[in-house]
């Protein structure tokens, strides 16, 4: 198992989640992760309000 394969499976443990569906590498810190999940990924950065 590859790295992004297995921080798919175990990242939010960790505060660690993809962020864009189109970035199978693409992870950011989400420090709510480990007791809530990861939030819903956007399509692509084109679609992150945060960067607009």
């Amino acid at each position: 198992m590859d790295g992004a394969a297995w921080l798919d499976q175990n990242g939010a443990a960790f505060g660690l989640c993809r962020t864009y569906a189109n970035e199978g590498w693409h992870f950011e810190y989400f420090g709510v992760a480990p007791p809530t999940g990861c939030p819903a990924m956007y399509t692509d950065a084109a679609h992150d309000p945060r960067l607009l």
